[in-house]
């Protein structure tokens, strides 16, 4: 099982010392908080969801594939999620097909075409998985850039800047792909 953004969340409370956030079940659907402890679980969300798509972006870019129909652009409205950089196009036998990306889509030719790309995850709910699997990244070191987010939305700059830190020295370590990217999750497709 892969990393849920529950892991992320429930590690980054306990280093901010949240603790109704917590104890057993207070992440759970139909979790009894006080109001505060639903602004607080609600707002380290908001934050882990940050730091998660920043990670996909700048980091750690998550790529996928898919097959398009072209009749000489291929707009990137057509690709199922939201395209950040395209890899590569290749023909259905797999072989690279030269192509231009442009503002408006992927100029190709026409035809049927496998397009490798990166994307932007959508925002993850509690007991959603991170496309990110074991694949580099962890849910600790998301938890550090959650927590320095936490604080800093809430002016306590001097604590971001640790976890902040401990944040980017430790997606440092785990990125270190040498230019690779991490590959789309099975059930993703």
């Amino acid at each position: 099982m892969g990393i849920t953004m529950k892991d992320v969340v429930r590690s980054a409370a306990e280093r901010l010392q949240l603790d109704e956030l917590t104890e057993e079940g207070a992440l759970e659907p139909n979790a009894q908080l006080s109001i505060d402890a639903e602004r607080e679980r609600d707002a380290l969300l908001a934050c882990a969801n940050t730091v998660y798509r920043e990670a996909a972006t700048e980091f750690c870019p998550i790529a996928a594939s898919e097959i398009c129909e072209s009749s000489g652009v291929i707009e990137y409205d057509a690709l199922s999620r939201p395209c950040l950089k395209v890899l590569r196009v290749e023909d259905l036998s797999g072989r690279k097909v030269r192509a231009k990306p442009t503002p408006a889509g992927i100029r190709t030719g026409e035809g049927t075409f496998r397009i490798f790309y990166c994307y932007l995850p959508q925002p993850a709910a509690l007991d959603e998985e991170l496309a990110f699997d074991s694949y580099g990244i962890s849910a600790d070191v998301l938890a550090a850039g959650t927590s320095a987010e936490y604080l800093l939305r809430n002016g306590m700059y001097q604590e971001a800047d640790a976890w902040e830190r401990r944040y980017r020295e430790g997606i440092s370590a785990l990125c270190a792909t040498g230019g690779r990217y991490v590959p789309e999750r099975q059930f993703m497709r």
